[in-house]
C-alpha cells in the first residue's frame, strides 16, 4: 500500500511560501508626489464607486459594485424557513464568497480555499450587527458574493460588505442601517494614513 505524501496527524503548511516584502522609504517617496498618489488621488480620497441593484432577477435582492478594478456581484435569497432544525428565536445569516476563475492574474481553481472563507467571515461580521435577525425566527438569509475581478483583498472585503448591505436592502430585509466599509493602512513614512489602497502601493500595515 502506498504511503500518503503528507502526515495527516499534523497541520500541513502550503506547498510554497514567500517572505513578506516591504517597501523602503525611497520607494514610498516615489509613490507620493505633491501629497498625491500615482493615480492623482490624495491620501484620503476614495476611488470612484459604481453601485446598482437588480442585477440578478432570480434572487430576492442583488447588487453590483465597481471600485477601481474591483468588480463584485451579490445575490441574496431569503428569508427562508429552516427545516429539520431546532427552533431558534433569531434567524441565521450565511455568507458565501466565491472568486471567479478569471478574477485574478493567476487563474483560480473553482474549489473553495482559505481566502474565500476568510473574506466570507469578515463580510459576515460587518453585516451581522446591521440585520434585525430577531424578526426572522427559524429562518435563514443566504448571501452569495461573487468576485468577478480582484483588485486587492482589502478592497474586496470593503466592496463586498457594501454590495451585500445594498442587496439585503433590495431584498426588503429589515436592517438597522446600511453598512459602509473602507480599507486603510498606516504607512511607515511620516506616519501617513492611506485609505482605499490599491495593490500597486506597497505600504506597510
Amino acid at each position: 500500500m502506498a504511503q500518503p505524501s503528507f502526515d495527516r496527524r499534523r497541520v500541513n503548511g502550503p506547498e510554497e511560501s514567500f517572505p513578506p516584502v516591504y517597501a523602503d522609504d525611497e520607494v514610498q517617496e516615489s509613490l507620493l508626489k505633491d501629497g498625491k498618489r500615482r493615480d492623482g488621488r490624495t491620501l484620503s480620497e476614495l476611488r470612484p464607486i459604481f453601485l446598482t441593484t437588480g442585477l440578478i432577477t432570480q434572487a430576492n435582492g442583488s447588487a453590483y459594485i465597481e471600485t477601481g478594478n474591483t468588480k463584485i456581484a451579490v445575490a441574496v435569497y431569503g428569508p427562508r424557513q429552516l427545516k429539520n432544525t431546532q427552533y431558534s428565536e433569531t434567524g441565521r445569516l450565511n455568507v458565501e464568497v466565491k472568486f471567479a476563475p478569471f478574477s485574478s492574474i493567476k487563474r483560480r481553481t473553482p474549489l473553495k480555499d482559505v481566502e474565500d472563507r476568510a473574506i466570507g467571515q469578515l463580510v459576515h461580521q460587518s453585516l451581522l450587527p446591521a440585520i434585525q435577525l430577531h424578526l426572522f425566527p427559524k429562518s435563514s438569509i443566504d448571501v452569495f458574493v461573487t468576485i468577478i475581478e480582484n483588485d486587492g483583498i482589502e478592497g474586496c472585503v470593503a466592496s463586498a460588505s457594501m454590495a451585500a448591505s445594498t442587496a439585503l436592502a433590495d431584498a426588503g430585509i429589515e436592517m438597522q442601517g446600511m453598512v459602509v466599509a473602507c480599507s486603510a493602512v498606516s504607512a511607515s513614512l511620516e506616519q501617513l494614513y492611506v485609505v482605499d489602497v490599491a495593490p500597486e502601493y506597497p505600504y506597510r500595515h
